[in-house]
């Protein structure tokens, strides 16, 4: 009898650390599965987020200030001119910018520096109002002249989305300067639907020269920077430059207008 019991006490035992053993095999079957399958599944997850992130980081590429596209974004907004100011189109204050914000008239200031010439056609003073703001005139007094100068409304709004972008609405309300002097200026006539030419008798300098150069390209995701030096003349005395940054940023048509300008 007790031997039936001492061989019954040790299958008892056996089984028990049987059982031991295969939780123990179990226990380090499923540390090796998580290991080798899914922590190294999670480290590579892991490290393709990290990879996503470093892709969507600012990559900046230095662009040669001399290509014929970069040229033609400068001169797009700076005027060119060794007599005044090359930047006399925007405020006083251009610490920081945003372009779409600015007040209509220094956008009009823009579009005038990128009027074709070849985009003028002449129109009878007699067609037209004789005056604008009171002193502008269609045909100076006294002169021999009997007609002005027009350009098409659809001209006008080509060149504002090309500068402004492909969703600026033109406001045809504001008058376009043709220089820092403004002794021409092209008025909204919707009779003939087209802006036309006024002149004001007289003229006039400015003591102020403001000279800008075209010093750093970079393009930074989706925006093309240019970095500008001004070399200010006052009274033909040479005061300390002043830096700008003019930022384009690109549309879905691959069109870079004109974004923001921020003092350096």
């Amino acid at each position: 009898m007790d031997s039936v019991k001492e061989k019954k006490k040790s299958s008892s035992g056996l089984i028990v650390l049987v059982v031991i053993l295969l939780i123990g095999l179990l226990a380090t079957s499923g540390y090796i599965v998580y290991d080798k399958v899914i922590a190294n599944k999670e480290t590579k997850n892991n490290d393709k987020e990290q990879e996503k992130i470093v892709d969507t980081s600012e990559k900046e590429e230095v662009l040669d200030i001399d290509n014929p596209y970069i040229q033609s974004l400068y001169y797009k907004v700076t005027a060119n001119s060794e007599n005044f100011s090359t930047n006399w189109m925007f405020p006083e204050n251009k610490d920081n910018i945003i372009i779409s914000e600015m007040d209509e008239k220094y956008k009009m200031n823009l579009v005038g520096i990128n009027l074709r010439r070849d985009s003028e056609l002449y129109v009878s003073c007699s067609d037209v109002p004789e005056k604008q703001e009171t002193s502008y005139s269609a045909c100076l007094p006294g002169s021999n002249t009997y007609s002005t100068k027009k350009i098409a409304k659809t001209e006008i709004e080509r060149v504002y989305k090309d500068l402004f972008g492909k969703n600026a609405e033109l406001d045809t309300s504001a008058s376009i300067n043709l220089r820092q002097i403004n002794v021409e200026k092209y008025y909204y006539v919707a009779s003939i639907d087209a802006y036309v030419l006024y002149t004001l008798a007289g003229g006039g300098t400015t003591a102020t020269k403001k000279i800008g150069s075209l010093t750093k390209a970079v393009k930074i995701n989706d925006e093309i920077k240019l970095y500008e030096e001004l070399a200010i003349t006052i009274e033909g005395i040479q005061q300390p430059s002043e830096k700008y940054i003019y930022t384009f940023k690109q549309d879905d048509e691959n069109h870079y207008y004109f974004y923001s300008l921020e003092k350096e």
